[in-house]
């Protein structure tokens, strides 16, 4: 079961049966504009509206244990929250530095980021597990780097979570983010792993940058892209999926 419940955010449903879990899992995946976005109206921000796409869904799934995962425009340096305090109490409630990050800001989203993962009993695992203990930068740009890309579940989930992992990209800023889970049977680790689907990596190798571009500009020429994306009522869809083919043959 899937649905979206802001133009945003996608939610899907995932069976505990499929998970060999002992409740549904919801994921939800996000994008939360920037702060200054001209997206919200005055009475807006992404985290408030977030904030009601979860209420949501606990009242919908009220079972339902979360994963959610995407662009947050939220830094929340190496700050976590403390699921022993007693969310009753607010002076009982602190924020901790459990986690690892490359990114030592904490911006005005990142702090309503974290008291909505206390309201909700999540944790971010940038920086908490295997494969991203230094909680590497996952947005790079010459503007300079953060870390704004999460895999965020349910405190529950956590013994789960294997690993996560950033991978090179030549076609975002973003860094494409992975997660592993485990299965609690034998049957699934098998099956994957004699079923393991092969994977390339580019890498771009820097002395070679002017035979790039001119192979780059060739294959856009071939194309015709500039005259493609010029007339109003192309598909934007096999557009970026054309660029996308150029970069990587070239």
């Amino acid at each position: 079961m899937w649905f979206t419940f802001e133009i945003n955010f996608l939610n899907f449903k995932c069976s505990k049966l499929l998970i060999q879990e002992h409740r549904d899992v919801t994921f939800v995946c996000v994008y939360v504009p920037p702060q200054d976005s001209p997206y919200y109206d005055d009475a807006s921000d992404g985290i408030a509206i977030l904030e009601n796409c979860l209420t949501y869904l606990s009242i919908a799934s009220s079972d339902c244990l979360l994963i959610h995962c995407g662009d947050f425009n939220s830094r929340t340096s190496d700050v976590t929250t403390n699921f022993e305090a007693d969310i009753h109490d607010m002076l009982s409630i602190v924020f901790a530095s459990s986690r690892k990050s490359q990114d030592s800001k904490v911006n005005d989203f990142g702090k309503m980021l974290l008291s909505l993962s206390l309201s909700f009993n999540l944790t971010i695992l940038n920086g908490l597990i295997a494969g991203d203990e230094r909680g590497k930068f996952t947005y790079i740009s010459p503007q300079g780097n953060s870390v704004t890309d999460y895999f965020i579940v349910s405190t529950e989930l956590i013994t789960r979570c294997k690993s996560q992992k950033l991978c090179n990209s030549i076609l975002s800023s973003h860094m494409p983010v992975e997660l592993t889970m485990t299965s609690k049977t034998e049957m699934y680790s098998d099956y994957y792993a004699r079923d393991q689907i092969p994977q390339s990596q580019i890498i771009l190798n820097p002395d070679a940058a002017p035979m790039f571009l001119e192979s780059l500009r060739h294959n856009l020429a071939v194309h015709n892209l500039s005259d493609y994306l010029r007339n109003t009522g192309s598909d934007i869809d096999g557009a970026t999926a054309c660029i996308t083919s150029c970069i990587i043959e070239a």
